[in-house]
C-alpha cells in the first residue's frame, strides 16, 4: 500500500506503461476465490427472536500451540455443534457479585458507617463495603445477555442524619441511583467448540501463499474479509486495519518464575502481493487487569524474506492473569487482496526459551499431482498413453524443526475411490537438526486401466518419528481426478491476466494423446474491471501458430462472465464440436483493447504453454503460472476444482436429491436417487480431501459417526447421464 495518493498513481502509471510496453500483464484482484468457494454461509443470529444464538467462549490452558496444519478457528453458527446439554436461563439486566437481587440502591463514590462515642465525645467512621455491579444488556450483536457489558465497583446508597446549629435532628440525602431486576427466560445449549482456538476467522488459513514455511499450513493476512471479498470494494486509497486472529482467553495466572514465552513465524509478501513501508503487521497483548490491548510487537512492510521466528517472554503482572488474550492484526490496503503477511506456527508455553525449536517433523508443502503434464486431465486422455503422462519422480519437502537429529519413516501410499490400497512404498532415512530436506519417491506405477468415464486415486504421504510434539503436519494427501477436462491450474487464482490491444490473440497448449471431441472451454474471468463483461472476443483454436492455422472460431462474440459465478468457471460451450487430435491451442482473438483478466494461478508454472500475439508475432509470457482455461471434451460436465453451491449444476427441471438430516451426527441419508447403479457419492472435507466414496451399489445410509465436526461436501454423479450435484452438510457428533 501507498501512503500518498500522489505516490500511488505514480506506481500505477510506471505499472501501466510497463504493461503496455510488454503487451501483457498481471493485475492484482480483489477478492479470494478459495475464500468464496469455501467460506460456509453463516450468520450469527443477533435479532430479538426466539432463535437467538449467545456464545461463551471457555478459556484455554496451556499449552498454546497452532501450526495451522488443521482448521482451529470457531464458527459462530449452533447446528455445527451437538449440545451437551439443555437448560432454561435466566438472563438478567444486573448482578450483585454475581448474584440476583430483586433491586438495588447504590452510589458510585465510598459511603460509611457513622458511630458517636460518647467518651470522646466524636465521631468514628467506617466505610461499607463495596461490591462488583455488573450489568447486562441483550441487543445487537455483540451484546450478549450472558456476558457483562460493564463492571463497576458501587457502595450502598445511604441517607445522613445529623444535629444542625439550632441543636436539631436534620438529614442530608446523598444522591443514589435505582436498579430495577429485569428478567428474560431463553432456552440455552452448552456446547464446546472441541480444539478450537481462536474468536475470529478474519485470516486465510492456505497451503499456497507463503515460501517454504516451517510447516505445511499459514494464515495469510490481507486486504480481504473473511468471506473472500475486499473490505473496501473499489476504494484504491483506503488504508486501516484489516484482517485480525484472536485467541480465545487464557488461563496465564502464573508467577513470572514460571518462564512463560510466546513464539511465532512470520513472513512478508511470499507468493502474493508485497506490504509497503506505511503497511505492517503487529501483535498486542491483553491485560485482564485494565482490560486494555497493548501493542507488543510490530514490523513494517518490506519485500519477501524467509520466515523469521520471533520470541517474547511474558513477564508483566497485567498479562499473567485469567483472561489473557492475544491477537495479531495488520494494516493494510483495503480495497483487494494485498500486502500479504503470512504467519506460522505460533506457541505460548512455560519453559518454551530452554526449547525454541518445537520436537517436531513436519510437511512444508502439500501433496502435487503424480502426472507428468498436467494436474487433471480427461479419463479417456490418459488411457490412451498412461506411461507417458506418470510422472518418473515425486518429491515432497519437509523440514526438521527440532535442534536433535530424527530417525524418519517415510511412507508413500495410492488408493482407488472405493478405499483399495494399489501401492505403498516405504523407506526410512536420519535427518539433521534444523534442516529442510526433501524425499523423491518413484512409484513405478500406472493406475489401472479401465473403461470408465471418470476416475478418482488418493495419495498419501505420511512420516513417522518417535518423538514428534505435533502430528497433525505428518500427513498430506492429494485427490487425483480424471474426468472430461484438461487442467494445468490448481482452481484457485492468484492475479488476473490480461492482454491490452485491440485484435490481442491468446493460445493455450494442450496435446492430446488420442482423437477427441472438444465441446467446451472453461473459463475463470477475474472480476477485477466492471466493463471487462462488455468486452468481446471470439473463442479460437489452433492446431499451429506458426504458420497460424485456425481450427475453429466462434462467428459470435463471446463475453467474460464474472457476475454470479465468481466460485468457478464460465463454459463457453464451442457451437459446433470439434473433432482434434495431436496438440491443439485454445484460447481468443479480442476485438478491443479491453483486458480481460482471465485468472491466474501462480503455483503451477506452464509458462511455456501460454502464447500471445499483438503484432503479427506469438511469444511466450514472461510470467510464472498458468491460466485458469480448461479445455472440456465429451460430455460437458463440472470443470471446475472444488465443489460449487448445492446443486449448482442441476437443472431445473431435473428432480434435486434431498440429504437429511442437516446438521447429521450418526447417519445420512438420501431422497431421490433412482439409478444406484450408475451413481457415484464422494465427501469432501473443507480442504477438498475425500472422505468417502461409495458407487454404484444400493445404499441404505452412511454413517458419519466417526467424521469430525465441521463443513462437507457431498457430490452426487451419474455416469449414465453426466450430471452432477453438491449439497454441503454439516456433520456435528
Amino acid at each position: 500500500m501507498r501512503n500518498k495518493a500522489s505516490g500511488l498513481f505514480f506506481c500505477f502509471l510506471c505499472f501501466a506503461l510497463n504493461a503496455y510496453s510488454q503487451g501483457e500483464y498481471l493485475i492484482d484482484i480483489d477478492y479470494n476465490l478459495d475464500l468464496i468457494k469455501n467460506t460456509p454461509q453463516l450468520e450469527l443470529k443477533s435479532s430479538r427472536s426466539a432463535h437467538k444464538q449467545y456464545f461463551i467462549i471457555d478459556t484455554l490452558n496451556l499449552p498454546f500451540v497452532d501450526d495451522f496444519s488443521v482448521d482451529r478457528f470457531t464458527y459462530y453458527y449452533l447446528p455445527i455443534y451437538l449440545a451437551d446439554q439443555t437448560a432454561d436461563s435466566v438472563a438478567v439486566n444486573f448482578k450483585i457479585d454475581g448474584n440476583i437481587v430483586d433491586s438495588l440502591k447504590y452510589i458510585e463514590t465510598v459511603s460509611w458507617d457513622y458511630t458517636y462515642d460518647s467518651i470522646t465525645n466524636e465521631i468514628d467512621s467506617t466505610a461499607k463495603p463495596s461490591f462488583q455491579l455488573s450489568f447486562y444488556e441483550e441487543g445487537p450483536f455483540p451484546n450478549n445477555p450472558f456476558i457483562p457489558s460493564k463492571i463497576i465497583t458501587a457502595w450502598p446508597a445511604y441517607s445522613r442524619a445529623y444535629i444542625n446549629s439550632q441543636n436539631e435532628l436534620d438529614y442530608a440525602f446523598v444522591p443514589f441511583k435505582v436498579l430495577i431486576l429485569d428478567t428474560i427466560v431463553n432456552k440455552v445449549a452448552f456446547v464446546s467448540a472441541k480444539n478450537s482456538l481462536w474468536l475470529d476467522n478474519d485470516v486465510y488459513i492456505n497451503t499456497s501463499f507463503a515460501i517454504s514455511p516451517p510447516t505445511i499450513g499459514v494464515v495469510t493476512f490481507d486486504g480481504l474479509s473473511s468471506n473472500g471479498s475486499a473490505y473496501a470494494p473499489g476504494q484504491v486509497l483506503a488504508h486501516g486495519i484489516a484482517d485480525h486472529l484472536t485467541s480465545k482467553p487464557i488461563f496465564l495466572n502464573f508467577p513470572a518464575s514460571d518462564s512463560l514465552y510466546f513464539s511465532f513465524y512470520y513472513q512478508p509478501q511470499g507468493i502474493g502481493n508485497m506490504p509497503e513501508s506505511n503497511d505492517s503487521l503487529v501483535l498486542e497483548f491483553y491485560s485482564p487487569l485494565d482490560s486494555l490491548w497493548k501493542r507488543i510487537w510490530s514490523a513494517k512492510g518490506e519485500a519477501n524474506h524467509v520466515f523469521k521466528q520471533v520470541l517474547i517472554p511474558i513477564m508483566q503482572q497485567g498479562f499473567l492473569q485469567d483472561g489473557f488474550q492475544f491477537r495479531f492484526k495488520n494494516y493494510a490496503n483495503l480495497s483487494g487482496n494485498l500486502d500479504h503477511w503470512n504467519l506460522d506456527y505460533v506457541r505460548l508455553e512455560k519453559g518454551l526459551n530452554a526449547h525454541v525449536n518445537p520436537e517436531d517433523v513436519a510437511f512444508v508443502s502439500p501433496a502435487n499431482t503424480i502426472l507428468k503434464n498436467f494436474r487433471e486431465m480427461p479419463w479417456k486422455q490418459f488411457v490412451a498413453n498412461p506411461g507417458n503422462e506418470m510422472a518418473s519422480d515425486i518429491t515432497v519437502n519437509l523440514n526438521n524443526l527440532s535442534s536433535i537429529g530424527k530417525v524418519i519413516n517415510y511412507t508413500y501410499n495410492i488408493k482407488d475411490r472405493s478405499g483399495n490400497t494399489l501401492l505403498t512404498n516405504t523407506s526410512a532415512g536420519s535427518e539433521s537438526p534444523n534442516t529442510n530436506f526433501t524425499y523423491s519417491n518413484t512409484p513405478g506405477f500406472i493406475f489401472p486401466i479401465n473403461n470408465n468415464l471418470y476416475e478418482e486415486f488418493e495419495i498419501s504421504n505420511s512420516i513417522y518419528s518417535v518423538i514428534d510434539v505435533n502430528r497433525s503436519n505428518d500427513t498430506i494427501r492429494h485427490l487425483q481426478r480424471f474426468d472430461n477436462y484438461y487442467a494445468y491450474d490448481d482452481g484457485v487464482p492468484e492475479s488476473g491476466f490480461g492482454l491490452n490491444k485491440m485484435g490481442a490473440k491468446l493460445a493455450y497448449k494442450f496435446t492430446l494423446n488420442t482423437l477427441d471431441t472438444l465441446t467446451a472451454v472453461a473459463m475463470h474471468f477475474t472480476p477485477v474491471n466492471s466493463n471487462v463483461q462488455y468486452a468481446p472476443f471470439k473463442l479460437t483454436v489452433w492446431s499451429n501458430l506458426n504458420p497460424e492455422t485456425i481450427l475453429y472460431q466462434d462467428d459470435n462474440f463471446s463475453y467474460p462472465g464474472t457476475a454470479g459465478n465468481i466460485n468457478g468457471f464460465n463454459e463457453y460451450v464451442l457451437s459446433t464440436p470439434l473433432v482434434a487430435s495431436g496438440i491443439i491451442y485454445v484460447g481468443w482473438v479480442q476485438v478491443n483493447a479491453t483486458e480481460l483478466n482471465i485468472g491466474f494461478d501462480k503455483n503451477n508454472n506452464q509458462k511455456d504453454k501460454i502464447f500471445y500475439n499483438l503484432n503479427g508475432n506469438w511469444q511466450n509470457t514472461q510470467f510464472n503460472g498458468s491460466l485458469l482455461m480448461r479445455p472440456v471434451f465429451g460430455v460437458s460436465r463440472d470443470p471446475s476444482v472444488g465443489i460449487d453451491e448445492p446443486f449448482q449444476n442441476a437443472s431445473n427441471e431435473e428432480k434435486l436429491i434431498t440429504i437429511f438430516p442437516n446438521p447429521a451426527n450418526n447417519h445420512l441419508f438420501f431422497d431421490g436417487i433412482s439409478d444406484y447403479s450408475h451413481t457415484r457419492i464422494n465427501i469432501f472435507d473443507m480442504y477438498g480431501k475425500n472422505v468417502f466414496i461409495h458407487e454404484n451399489q444400493e445404499l441404505t445410509f452412511i454413517d458419519v459417526s466417526g467424521f469430525s465436526n465441521g463443513i462437507y461436501i457431498v457430490k452426487i454423479d451419474n455416469s449414465l447421464t453426466g450430471k452432477s450435484q453438491s449439497q454441503k452438510i454439516i456433520i456435528s457428533n
